[in-house]
């Protein structure tokens, strides 16, 4: 479930459940992507500066991987040490998070980045819709 922790959403909106669906993994230097079944049954250095680090260790989980959890706060300045992890594991970051590092990774082949897109059902979707456009006609 998605928060609307900003305040951005119409008063009286009910929660909407999105949920989050992961794209192919991709690596940070050259990206090229990658098969998600790569990460299956493997042990991943887990890098996540975002508000809920949790959820996207779980998401790793989810698809096979055993993380080595590396939470970092949200919206942390990465630098060259948070990619020096030891072991010779790949490193797994939220896409938000490879933002932040692109020219980090350079020359490496192990710095990876997992994208993903929300799945919002579509009576949700469709209940938002509503809401938007109601809100439009005022």
């Amino acid at each position: 479930h998605g928060e609307d922790r900003h305040g951005v959403l119409p008063a009286g909106l009910p929660s909407l459940r999105m949920q989050l669906a992961p794209l192919p993994l991709r690596q940070l230097a050259s990206g090229r992507e990658q098969s998600l079944d790569i990460l299956r049954g493997t042990t991943v250095h887990a890098l996540a500066g975002i508000g809920h680090p949790a959820r996207f260790f779980a998401l790793l989980r989810t698809l096979g991987a055993h993380p080595i959890e590396h939470p970092r706060p949200d919206h942390h300045r990465l630098v060259p040490a948070d990619l020096d992890l030891g072991g010779d594991h790949r490193i797994v970051m939220t896409e938000k998070d490879a933002v932040k590092c692109q020219g980090l990774a350079a020359g490496r082949d192990d710095v990876f980045y997992l994208p993903v897109t929300v799945i919002l059902p579509d009576a949700d979707a469709t209940h938002l819709l509503d809401r938007v456009q109601a809100i439009g006609s005022n």
